[in-house]
């Protein structure tokens, strides 16, 4: 109704070409928001059917991460916002769906870039978690400085349409849906979402995939590759 309204508005008498850009573009971007919106809700309501398909296969930790990293450069560039990628130059394999955990770190990323201000940081990071005889670990983590979330929230993020703050950078605020759809990738990757937050210092976000049992790591090789493989 709103995109309606206003396409009738600027249509109703002569406007310049100033105006009709900015009535674009206002148009667009709530047409960027509802399409997300849509697509999240059609997402969760196939994992609530259980008719979700994820399509399981080889994926390098370190790679996966350099590639959000790059889809998200500029836009922390643009936010002043000092933005790192600490990955290892080995390989970290875990079985996974490659698209559904790029739409997690997006996810993350995505929240870290809306709640931190302008000269603080964000930092992108894959590390070895722990080391066992044959299940080593690997822990994937989203650091910001940014407002950070009040303990009596932190809980309720990962609820459906929950926002407890307004964005500091987007021309809209998000739908309330991706943490929620962020939790659902990492449990169906047999791990979990933590949290560690408090207001004015920032947020850490991390996922821990434990090690395959039946792939044990190399005698010798402990530290300096391994492979993940993810319980389904």
């Amino acid at each position: 109704p709103l995109q309606r309204a206003e396409a009738e508005v600027a249509i109703a008498f002569p406007r310049d070409a100033a105006y009709y850009r900015n009535t674009c573009e206002r148009m667009l971007q709530s047409s960027t928001q509802m399409t997300r919106l849509i697509e999240q809700l059609l997402a969760l309501a196939r994992a609530d059917a259980g008719v979700e398909v994820l399509r399981f296969g080889p994926v390098n930790l370190p790679d996966l991460l350099q590639e959000a990293a790059a889809d998200w450069s500029e836009r922390f560039a643009e936010a002043q916002i000092q933005f790192i990628c600490d990955t290892p130059a080995l390989e970290f394999w875990i079985e996974a769906d490659h698209l559904a955990l790029k739409r997690l770190l997006n996810i993350l990323l995505e929240n870290a870039w809306r709640y931190t201000p302008s000269r603080q940081s964000v930092t992108l990071a894959c590390r070895p978690a722990s080391y066992g005889a044959d299940r080593p670990s690997a822990e994937v983590s989203v650091v910001d400085t940014g407002i950070g979330i009040a303990p009596e929230h932190q809980s309720k993020i990962f609820e459906r349409f929950c926002r407890v703050a307004r964005p500091l950078h987007g021309e809209f605020s998000g739908s309330g849906l991706g943490l929620v759809l962020a939790r659902w990738i990492a449990e169906r990757h047999g791990s979990a979402i933590h949290l560690e937050s408090s207001p004015g210092t920032g947020s850490r976000f991390w996922i821990t995939f434990r090690g395959s049992s039946d792939k044990p790591t190399p005698p010798g090789l402990e530290e300096e590759q391994f492979i993940v493989n993810s319980s389904r």
